[in-house]
């Protein structure tokens, strides 16, 4: 660990009045502080998802095009909620406030059917899977490019399908 990550570790945490954080001391009790000028915020919040939280994992949307490029958010069994709301089951807040706050779109993971849907939300900006505007409920297939807004567009990749379901799994013993 080096001294311009050390204070990450720190358990402590107070202000003084010349605008230094005091985070903690690390190993031989040595003393970190954060100087809190105008460029430097610490952004501490418990608005953000634990990522197990939507139960089994059935897929996953990956950010390909726009803002949180590269980033994943993962796709629950049953109806999973799409917008950019803490409150949505799959939240993607990257920056495009053009993706509706909440039921920007649905993805539906069926288990018994083992397939995928998407069925549009009440956002304004219409969906596109592939090119192809989202107006009813329809099949989604792993490796489709959802494109949310003209800015954002995720790939979907399903985890359950026909060769897998977590019911195929053995439930543990108590």
């Amino acid at each position: 660990m080096n001294e311009k990550t050390q204070w990450i570790f720190n358990d402590q945490q107070g202000f003084e009045a010349d605008k230094t954080q005091q985070v903690g001391s690390v190993g031989d009790n040595a003393k970190t502080s954060l100087d809190l000028n105008e460029k430097t915020q610490l952004g501490v919040g418990d608005h953000f998802r634990e990522t197990d939280d939507i139960g089994p994992v059935a897929g996953w949307l990956v950010v390909v095009k726009g803002p949180g490029l590269g980033s994943s958010r993962p796709i629950g069994v049953g109806m999973n909620s799409v917008g950019r709301d803490y409150e949505q089951r799959v939240t993607l807040d990257f920056g495009d406030n053009t993706i509706s706050g909440s039921d920007h779109l649905r993805i539906i993971y069926d288990d018994q059917g083992r397939s995928f849907l998407v069925a549009p939300g009440t956002a304004t900006n219409p969906t596109r899977i592939n090119g192809k505007i989202v107006a009813q409920t329809q099949e989604l297939k792993s490796g489709s490019v959802v494109e949310l807004t003209k800015v954002t567009h995720v790939r979907f990749i399903a985890f359950c399908g026909p060769d897998f379901d977590w019911s195929d799994t053995e439930a543990p013993e108590i």
